[in-house]
């Protein structure tokens, strides 16, 4: 849980808890227009240096990198995302939308384990698309998605927002678009974000005497984590059903490994991250890490939870 003050700055901005909702956010806001000249002119520059999106740039990187990721995230991220989806007895079918897709890879994942996907990216690449063999894409924002196809309304059994939040100038408004896609009282979301400023993060800042390397202005706006994802999600009509982390990156950090700023030793701590995680049985993964939640410990945090009325 954020303390009451959070002592973050990046250039101008500082990072504020916000006093409605309890999630952390940049104060001031940038505008529409300074986002938009970022990712025109900045951002994919920044991911080829490693500044950004590792997880972008190792799926855009050379054959046998993209080949691992896949073959990671496959065995893992949408395993799990499958497994938990089939506990829930309650769901009614196995529609899913994912929005804010990216390059598609998720979808792709999710329809090799049976599920009927399509995606939602106003920003599509249509040559990483087909490289997915991804074609059920709506090139819209998700508030176009609303307005031109209410007929999908209330249709889908899984909506899932993976690194999408954090970007966003009203994340709260999205969940609340995001609550008119699923299917009442059996439609569930799935939502995947940064779990930020967690007690790892602070123990490793303060042993390697750096700056908050996670807070990024200005593309990431807004910071979470395993209490106030959950409760936010349930004051805007969803029911929390589960709250998950994963690999706790920071570790390398408190062992000797200083892989902010440097790709190289980047590289090789998220190799040994995917040599543990594709070595160890599924239960006992999805058991560790559901654990290490319960302890506010993880890189990412990710919660299911159900829409209620």
């Amino acid at each position: 849980m954020f303390p009451e003050k959070i002592k973050a700055k990046h250039g101008k901005h500082r990072v504020v808890v916000d006093a409605r909702w309890g999630y952390a956010r940049l104060d001031p806001l940038p505008s529409e227009k300074e986002i938009g000249e970022f990712y025109k002119k900045k951002y994919y520059a920044l991911i080829k240096k490693g500044g950004r999106a590792p997880e972008l740039r190792r799926q855009m990187g050379p054959e046998k990198e993209r080949d691992l990721e896949k073959k990671w995230l496959q065995e893992t991220l949408y395993k799990d995302i499958n497994f938990f989806l089939g506990e829930l007895s309650f769901l009614k079918g196995r529609r899913l939308i994912d929005v804010g897709c990216g390059t598609g890879q998720l979808i792709a994942g999710m329809r090799r384990l049976k599920w009927d996907v399509a995606g939602i990216e106003p920003f599509e690449d249509k040559n990483v698309m087909h490289a997915q063999g991804v074609s059920n894409i709506y090139t819209q924002t998700l508030e176009e998605f609303i307005a031109a196809h209410p007929d999908l309304l209330g249709t889908y059994d899984v909506v899932t927002l993976m690194s999408v939040l954090e970007h966003l100038l009203d994340p709260i408004a999205e969940l609340e678009k995001i609550r008119k896609l699923v299917r009442k009282d059996t439609g569930v979301v799935c939502v995947r974000v940064p779990n930020d400023f967690n007690p790892l993060q602070y123990h490793a800042q303060k042993k390697n005497r750096k700056a908050p390397w996670w807070v990024a202005a200005p593309d990431h706006l807004n910071y979470f984590d395993t209490v106030s994802l959950p409760r936010i999600l349930s004051r805007v009509g969803f029911e929390p059903l589960l709250v998950t982390t994963d690999f706790p990156m920071e570790l390398f950090l408190l062992m000797g490994d200083d892989y902010v700023g440097d790709q190289r030793v980047g590289r090789e701590c998220h190799r040994r991250r995917v040599n543990f995680e594709l070595s160890v049985p599924g239960e006992l993964r999805r058991g560790l890490y559901r654990s290490w939640a319960q302890m506010g410990l993880g890189r990412d945090v990710m919660v299911l939870a159900r829409r209620v009325r």
